[in-house]
Protein backbone atom coordinates (compact mmCIF):
# COMPACT_ATOMS: atom_id res chain seq x y z
CA UNK A 1 0.00 0.00 0.00
CA UNK A 2 2.84 2.40 0.83
CA UNK A 3 4.62 1.66 -2.45
CA UNK A 4 1.45 2.25 -4.45
CA UNK A 5 0.87 5.53 -2.63
CA UNK A 6 4.45 6.65 -3.32
CA UNK A 7 4.16 5.74 -7.00
CA UNK A 8 0.89 7.67 -7.30
CA UNK A 9 2.33 10.65 -5.45
CA UNK A 10 5.43 10.75 -7.66
CA UNK A 11 3.30 10.54 -10.82
CA UNK A 12 1.03 13.30 -9.49
CA UNK A 13 4.08 15.42 -8.70
CA UNK A 14 5.41 14.93 -12.24
CA UNK A 15 2.11 16.01 -13.77
CA UNK A 16 1.83 18.96 -11.37
CA UNK A 17 5.42 20.05 -12.06
CA UNK A 18 4.89 19.80 -15.81
CA UNK A 19 1.73 21.92 -15.59
CA UNK A 20 3.44 24.56 -13.43
CA UNK A 21 6.56 24.73 -15.63
CA UNK A 22 4.40 24.88 -18.75
CA UNK A 23 2.40 27.78 -17.36
CA UNK A 24 5.60 29.61 -16.43
CA UNK A 25 7.03 28.94 -19.89
CA UNK A 26 4.06 30.07 -21.98
CA UNK A 27 2.18 32.38 -19.64
CA UNK A 28 4.34 33.56 -16.70
CA UNK A 29 1.72 36.06 -15.53
CA UNK A 30 -0.62 33.11 -14.88
CA UNK A 31 0.34 33.02 -11.21
CA UNK A 32 -0.18 36.73 -10.61
CA UNK A 33 -3.59 37.58 -9.20
CA UNK A 34 -4.77 40.77 -10.82
CA UNK A 35 -8.51 40.26 -10.63
CA UNK A 36 -10.07 43.47 -9.36
CA UNK A 37 -13.55 43.77 -7.97
CA UNK A 38 -16.09 45.33 -10.30
CA UNK A 39 -14.07 44.95 -13.51
CA UNK A 40 -14.93 42.88 -16.53
CA UNK A 41 -12.65 39.90 -17.05
CA UNK A 42 -9.90 40.53 -19.57
CA UNK A 43 -8.19 37.84 -21.64
CA UNK A 44 -5.34 38.04 -19.13
CA UNK A 45 -7.58 37.26 -16.14
CA UNK A 46 -9.24 34.46 -18.08
CA UNK A 47 -5.83 32.92 -18.80
CA UNK A 48 -4.98 33.29 -15.10
CA UNK A 49 -8.17 31.46 -14.17
CA UNK A 50 -7.45 28.68 -16.67
CA UNK A 51 -3.91 28.37 -15.25
CA UNK A 52 -5.31 28.07 -11.72
CA UNK A 53 -7.84 25.43 -12.81
CA UNK A 54 -5.12 23.38 -14.52
CA UNK A 55 -2.96 23.39 -11.39
CA UNK A 56 -5.86 22.42 -9.11
CA UNK A 57 -7.06 19.74 -11.56
CA UNK A 58 -3.59 18.16 -11.69
CA UNK A 59 -3.45 17.92 -7.89
CA UNK A 60 -7.01 16.73 -7.29
CA UNK A 61 -6.89 14.36 -10.25
CA UNK A 62 -3.74 12.76 -8.90
CA UNK A 63 -5.20 12.48 -5.41
CA UNK A 64 -8.40 10.85 -6.67
CA UNK A 65 -6.63 8.52 -9.12
CA UNK A 66 -4.09 7.37 -6.54
CA UNK A 67 -6.72 6.85 -3.85
CA UNK A 68 -8.92 4.79 -6.18
CA UNK A 69 -5.91 2.80 -7.36
CA UNK A 70 -4.73 1.99 -3.82
CA UNK A 71 -8.30 1.23 -2.68
CA UNK A 72 -8.80 -1.17 -5.58
CA UNK A 73 -5.62 -3.08 -4.67
CA UNK A 74 -5.97 -3.01 -0.87
CA UNK A 75 -8.89 -3.15 1.54
CA UNK A 76 -8.87 0.37 3.01
CA UNK A 77 -11.71 2.27 4.58
CA UNK A 78 -12.35 5.98 4.85
CA UNK A 79 -9.35 6.60 7.13
CA UNK A 80 -6.97 4.74 4.85
CA UNK A 81 -8.23 6.61 1.82
CA UNK A 82 -7.84 9.90 3.68
CA UNK A 83 -4.24 9.04 4.53
CA UNK A 84 -3.47 8.04 0.94
CA UNK A 85 -4.96 11.26 -0.45
CA UNK A 86 -3.22 13.41 2.13
CA UNK A 87 0.09 11.59 1.52
CA UNK A 88 -0.18 12.45 -2.18
CA UNK A 89 -0.60 16.16 -1.46
CA UNK A 90 2.15 16.22 1.20
CA UNK A 91 4.63 14.42 -1.09
CA UNK A 92 3.57 16.71 -3.94
CA UNK A 93 4.23 19.76 -1.76
CA UNK A 94 7.65 18.46 -0.75
CA UNK A 95 8.56 17.82 -4.41
CA UNK A 96 7.24 21.28 -5.32
CA UNK A 97 9.23 22.88 -2.50
CA UNK A 98 12.51 21.11 -3.18
CA UNK A 99 12.51 20.64 -6.96
CA UNK A 100 10.47 23.55 -8.31
CA UNK A 101 10.82 26.26 -5.67
CA UNK A 102 14.34 25.75 -4.34
CA UNK A 103 16.33 24.01 -7.08
CA UNK A 104 14.73 25.35 -10.25
CA UNK A 105 13.22 28.70 -9.23
CA UNK A 106 15.69 29.84 -6.56
CA UNK A 107 19.02 28.27 -7.57
CA UNK A 108 18.81 27.85 -11.36
CA UNK A 109 16.42 30.82 -11.96
CA UNK A 110 15.57 30.27 -15.64
CA UNK A 111 14.47 33.43 -17.41
CA UNK A 112 11.07 31.98 -18.38
CA UNK A 113 10.12 31.79 -14.68
CA UNK A 114 10.53 35.52 -14.17
CA UNK A 115 7.22 37.36 -14.05
CA UNK A 116 7.59 40.74 -15.77
CA UNK A 117 7.19 43.61 -13.32
CA UNK A 118 7.56 41.45 -10.21
CA UNK A 119 10.72 40.88 -8.17
CA UNK A 120 11.92 37.29 -7.85
CA UNK A 121 11.08 35.56 -4.57
CA UNK A 122 14.32 33.87 -3.56
CA UNK A 123 13.33 33.64 0.11
CA UNK A 124 13.37 29.98 1.20
CA UNK A 125 11.08 30.70 4.15
CA UNK A 126 8.35 32.05 1.85
CA UNK A 127 8.33 28.81 -0.15
CA UNK A 128 8.50 26.59 2.96
CA UNK A 129 5.56 28.39 4.58
CA UNK A 130 3.62 27.95 1.33
CA UNK A 131 4.32 24.21 1.36
CA UNK A 132 3.10 23.88 4.95
CA UNK A 133 -0.04 25.90 4.19
CA UNK A 134 -0.66 23.81 1.07
CA UNK A 135 -0.36 20.58 3.04
CA UNK A 136 -2.60 21.68 5.91
CA UNK A 137 -5.05 24.43 4.99
CA UNK A 138 -5.70 23.06 1.51
CA UNK A 139 -4.50 19.46 1.85
CA UNK A 140 -6.53 18.27 4.81
CA UNK A 141 -9.96 19.39 3.49
CA UNK A 142 -9.06 18.14 0.00
CA UNK A 143 -8.06 14.74 1.41
CA UNK A 144 -11.34 14.53 3.35
CA UNK A 145 -13.24 15.33 0.15
CA UNK A 146 -11.31 12.75 -1.87
CA UNK A 147 -11.80 10.10 0.84
CA UNK A 148 -15.54 10.83 0.92
CA UNK A 149 -15.86 10.72 -2.87
CA UNK A 150 -13.88 7.50 -3.26
CA UNK A 151 -15.78 5.66 -0.49
CA UNK A 152 -19.15 6.81 -1.78
CA UNK A 153 -19.96 8.57 1.50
Amino acid sequence: MVTDTLIGAVLTSLVFSTVVLGIFKWYPEGFVNEVSEGREPTPRTVRSAVSFVLVIASILGGMIATTWWVASEHDVGFGGRFLVAWSVIVIGNVVDLVVLDIVIYTWISPSFMEVPGYPPMHDYRYHAVGAVKGSTIIGLPAALLVAAVTTGA
